[in-house]
């Protein structure tokens, strides 16, 4: 038998408002993530834009940029999953 607090825990994280402030929070954990591998003026050619289906889309104005990104994939992804939990977010997808 489960105690009050345990129910509404497991409600609260399965309604669709708490998995999209789950997504907010990756997408702006991505970009400090992104801004501590590349420094800061990585900002200027590559934003984190949303989470959707386990895939965290990344803004990039240049394709150098997206190119340094993929490579560094593994390591983004293992710092958003030791923040966040396993499954959080599984690939990262590149918008040119």
């Amino acid at each position: 038998m489960l105690n009050l607090g345990e129910i509404l825990k497991k409600r609260t994280t399965q309604s669709p408002m708490w998995k999209g402030v789950t997504a907010a929070l990756v997408v702006e954990e991505a970009n400090l993530v992104i801004s501590e591998i590349f420094g800061e003026q990585i900002r200027e050619f590559a934003q984190a834009v949303y989470l959707k289906n386990d895939t965290l889309s990344i803004a990039c104005l240049s394709s150098v940029v997206g190119q340094e990104l993929k490579l560094n994939e593994k390591q983004i992804i293992f710092k958003l999953t030791s923040k966040f939990g396993q499954g959080v977010v599984k690939e990262l997808k590149y918008l040119a």
